[in-house]
């Protein structure tokens, strides 16, 4: 079964971003430069909830923050 996809609000207002051109920006970088995998359906972006989870996995971080 296919998950319940998320639109840039959705999946801004869970990463608590102030806004989806944030994630919007983040769809456009090259997957292999560490861009947000996203499912384009016509004019729609719409992001994978599983493809968001890794994603955050791959940018976690351990010691101090920069």
């Amino acid at each position: 079964m296919t998950p319940h996809l998320l639109t840039l609000r959705q999946t801004a207002d869970l990463l608590g971003v102030r806004d989806e051109e944030t994630v919007r920006t983040w769809t456009r970088v090259s997957v292999r430069h560490g861009g947000l995998p996203f499912v384009q359906i016509g004019r729609c972006i719409r992001i994978d909830p599983r493809d968001l989870d890794r994603w955050i996995a791959q940018r976690k971080r351990s010691g101090r923050p920069s």
